[in-house]
């Protein structure tokens, strides 16, 4: 039984060491009793959500049941772990203080399945997400933690995961942007800092444009020289605002539609946003390429189109959804204007308004609420679930 796991990635590369540490800190030990979740930690874009995913495709068949829940705020953890009692008993689970706590403890016996992992995604706050852990005892199941805080020594065991090796770099240039020259691979890696992220990104515009390494690292350099005086963030955050800008700064040109609706995602959170929410909204308070294509199904789809092309989303489509890293997500947000900001934030309430299973034309679902609220506190929009003219609209 598996939760909503994302995608495996088709061009994961490396890792294998940590992989291989991972596996040996959750294999079962008899007589042994796991006192504390396992975290992988590090900063942002170097890959600890997709090494997890890779670990699970990997020893998927280790475990009876796999639950990845988004932990970034107790009501996303709140309403996965209610979808997990009514998939886990026969039993309806009741009300959401009734089903969590129950399952907690139906877990912690291993009933009816004692092999179980959980994914906590995005836990930067160990304060919000202990209270959520089941009691592990024996072999009964694992809790694996990712975060970008350092502040869970003693909360969990930790794992860390770092930049990629240089190799590491080179081969995903190689898998997912084709031949390159060593050299070539080299210098590349070098000024992208070999973060997994920029480097992806990277791959995936060669892979599209055939464009020569020393054109790129030109525009690289160009795009740096410009951020260093305008981007007060780590330099880290520099190569990936560089990388991006590449890619951006052609759908600017080229297709403006999708470069506007990826402005208008990075003032979602950076949880999967449904694709159902940009379906036929007419008159919403977006520029003018975005309003066109929200209101003409097949505009829609070529700019969804075009931000595949350039690996600038992950698009998931099992699930009908898209994502953003919240590093492109800040990317974005800096290339705008104070009034195109407000804009932009303007135009996600709207489409949240659309998407509200509350309104008159939908039925109340939980579920959607709780994929709603994250992108709602994000955009810093006011009781959204919650308006007087829907009654009955608050979840709490």
């Amino acid at each position: 039984m598996w939760g909503t796991v994302s995608l495996r990635n088709p061009y994961f590369v490396g890792r294998d060491e940590l992989l291989d540490q991972l596996r040996n800190r959750l294999a079962p030990a008899a007589g042994a009793t796991a006192v504390l979740p396992e975290a992988l930690h590090a900063m942002g874009g170097v890959g600890k959500s997709q090494t997890m995913v890779e670990y699970i495709f990997r020893h998927a068949n280790e475990c009876d049941v796999i639950w990845w829940i988004p932990a970034e705020q107790p009501p996303q953890i709140s309403s996965s772990l209610v979808e997990l009692a009514k998939r886990h008993s026969s039993q309806a689970p009741g009300t959401a203080d009734a089903a969590v706590p129950g399952v907690l403890e139906a877990l912690r016996r291993g009933e009816p399945n004692s092999r179980w992992l959980l994914v906590f995604d995005c836990a930067d706050r160990p304060d919000l997400v202990t209270p959520f852990f089941p009691t592990i005892s024996g072999d009964t199941g694992h809790v694996v933690v990712t975060s970008r805080s350092s502040r869970r020594s003693g909360v969990a065991h930790m794992v860390e995961v770092d930049l990629f090796t240089r190799q590491g770099s080179k081969k995903l240039l190689r898998k997912a942007g084709g031949a390159i020259t060593d050299d070539d691979a080299d210098a590349l890696a070098e000024a992208l800092g070999d973060l997994p992220l920029t480097v992806e990104q990277a791959a995936a515009w060669r892979a599209q444009t055939g464009m020569p390494v020393a054109e790129y690292l030109l525009l690289l350099d160009q795009n740096l020289a410009e951020l260093t005086t305008a981007f007060e963030s780590p330099d880290y955050q520099r190569s990936v605002a560089a990388a991006w800008n590449v890619p951006l700064a052609k759908l600017r040109a080229s297709h403006p539609a999708a470069l506007q609706l990826l402005q208008v995602c990075a003032f979602f959170g950076p949880e999967p946003i449904s694709r159902n929410l940009f379906t036929a909204v007419r008159n919403a308070p977006v520029p003018e390429a975005l309003g066109e294509a929200l209101s003409q199904p097949i505009k829609l789809n070529l700019a969804i189109r075009e931000i595949s092309r350039y690996s600038l989303a992950r698009l998931d489509h099992r699930s009908n959804t898209l994502q953003l890293h919240r590093l492109v997500q800040t990317v974005l947000k800096n290339q705008l204007t104070d009034a195109e900001r407000d804009e932009m934030r303007n135009g996600v309430h709207v489409l949240l308004v659309h998407g509200d299973p509350n309104a008159p034309e939908n039925s109340a679902n939980w579920k959607t609420c709780s994929e709603l609220l994250p992108h709602a506190t994000v955009s810093r929009m006011k009781q959204v679930l919650s308006r007087p003219e829907h009654p009955g609209s608050n979840h709490d």
